[in-house]
């Protein structure tokens, strides 16, 4: 879960994430229900569920009754399973393994190419003006991009390149062990730009940073 999550909210979700899997017909819970398995006031829970619905933690269903006022149920929204622990790079460091196993290193670093380059084709639709766009915009979408994706770069330049430098690698663990993984974010830079940027520097070799270098038009 996030550091910055408050821990009443954790207590919240974790409850409306198990619920389901021990209820045969899970249809949301009131306020109430909640209430009483965080051991927090209605009124504190309605807070807090109005701040992770506006978040998109939660889902919020009103049920009208034929008598009396609707019942209010709420739920975990798909958006909250991203907060809870996930074993990515475990489960990664396997696959690649069995990929290297079975299809051997050439191939399965070709396999990882073709990643990157649906990846960045992907990303083309929506900058579908991106032909008539200069090396200049190119790079400022690709930044944008790498920001979006919690790369946290920067930009540099000089008389001849661009320089961009990535500071964080939301893979690190495993790119330590398969630096062919590093295939994606390359081939995701050559889409996007319509040239091979130089790869420079990369975290993996304990540089302070993962450098691609663009040449200027």
């Amino acid at each position: 879960m996030s550091d910055t999550m408050n821990p009443s909210k954790e207590k919240i979700l974790q409850y409306l994430l198990v619920t389901p899997a021990k209820e045969e017909n899970f249809k949301g819970k009131t306020i109430n229900e909640i209430a009483a398995e965080v051991d927090l006031s209605t009124n504190a829970v309605r807070k807090y569920l109005f701040e992770l619905e506006i978040g998109d933690y939660v889902a919020k269903k009103v049920e009208k009754q034929d008598i009396g006022r609707p019942v209010v149920r709420y739920s975990l929204h798909s958006k909250a399973l991203d907060l809870f622990p996930k074993t990515y790079a475990e489960f990664a460091i396997s696959l690649i393994d069995e990929m290297k196993k079975e299809l051997g290193e050439a191939r399965a670093q070709k396999i990882l190419a073709n990643v990157g380059q649906t990846i960045g084709k992907g990303i083309e639709i929506d900058y579908s003006n991106r032909e008539d766009m200069t090396i200049e915009q190119r790079i400022v979408t690709l930044v944008k991009i790498f920001e979006d994706y919690g790369k946290y770069p920067t930009l540099l330049e000089d008389e001849e390149y661009y320089y961009i430098r990535n500071s964080n690698c939301l893979l690190f663990s495993v790119v330590k062990e398969h630096s062919i993984l590093c295939e994606v974010d390359q081939n995701i830079v050559n889409v996007l730009l319509d040239s091979k940027a130089e790869k420079q520097q990369c975290l993996k070799n304990e540089d302070g940073f993962c450098q691609y270098r663009v040449k200027k038009e």
